[in-house]
Formats: structure tokens, sequence, C-alpha cells
């Protein structure tokens, strides 16, 4: 028979839920004496057009691994805007040599085409270079707001302690 919820404790160290009266976790073997009898949060149903969300709880051997590192997110970053300068060197490359060879081909060997053609693709192609460029750039601002999220929030948490 499975233990009420408010007779029931979370095992501190594996997350493990125990019987109220147990003195050791049934998973790791650990002490789960001082660990306080919980009951689950409660159920909310969301509105029948919304998905459920799944809530996902770590355990404490899980969330030592999980550190957050504000270097790894600048890192991210940066890659984005270096990612953003090639993307745009490339499209605008790439337009040049496909608009010119193009141009030249379908006239007959005509400079004058050929010229048109490298002008006309390679403005296409910076134009679109441009669009992937700012949608990584975007990317990498939203990243660093949160890294300074993280930073304001803990220099606000330590002012209070």
């Amino acid at each position: 028979m499975e233990p009420l919820p408010s007779q029931q404790k979370t095992c501190l160290e594996c997350g493990a839920v125990n019987n109220a009266q147990s003195r050791f976790c049934i998973q790791c073997g650990n002490s789960v004496a001082e660990a306080a009898v919980s009951t689950p949060p409660a159920t909310i149903t969301p509105p029948a057009h919304e998905s459920p969300v799944e809530t996902v709880q770590l355990t404490a051997s899980e969330s030592s691994m999980i550190a957050y590192d504000a270097h790894v997110i600048e890192l991210f970053a940066r890659s984005l805007y270096r990612s953003a300068r090639l993307i745009t060197v490339i499209m605008t490359l790439l337009g040049l040599v496909l608009g010119g060879g193009g141009g030249y081909l379908l006239a007959g060997g005509d400079i004058l085409y050929a010229a048109a053609g490298a002008v006309v693709l390679g403005a296409v192609g910076l134009w679109l270079g441009l669009t992937i460029a700012f949608r990584l750039k975007l990317r990498a601002q939203l990243a660093l707001c949160q890294v300074q999220i993280e930073k304001n929030t803990r220099m606000l948490a330590g002012n209070r302690s």
C-alpha cells in the first residue's frame, strides 16, 4: 500500500520518497532522519487549450553537476557574434560570385552583364547575410541579458543578507 503524501520523507541526497517512519533511504541508504516530512505540491490543471507543463525535480547529486557558469554563456555570445560577421561576408561573396558567373554565362561572355549580375546578387547576398546576422546577434544579446539578470539578482540577494 502506497503511503499517504503526508506520511512521506524525501531523501536530501538522492530525492527518493521514503515512509515517514524510515530512518534510512530505501534507494541510497543515507539517513533521512533529519529530512522533513513533506507533501507534494498541488497539481494545477491547465485549461483544455493549453498543453500541461511537466516539471522536473533534480536530485541533490544532479543539481550539483549542473552549475551556473556565466563564462560559458559569454563564450556562446562571442561565438554567435563571430558567426554573424562570417555569415555576412560569406553570403555577400557567394552572391557576387554566383551573380557574376551567372551573368557572364547567360550573356554569352559579356563583362557588363557579369558585373550587373554580381552587383544584384551581391546585394541580395548582403541582405540575406545581414538578416541572418541580426538573428544571431539577437540570440547573443538575449544570452548576455540573462547573465546580467543573474549578476543583478545575486548582488541584490547579497545586499539583503
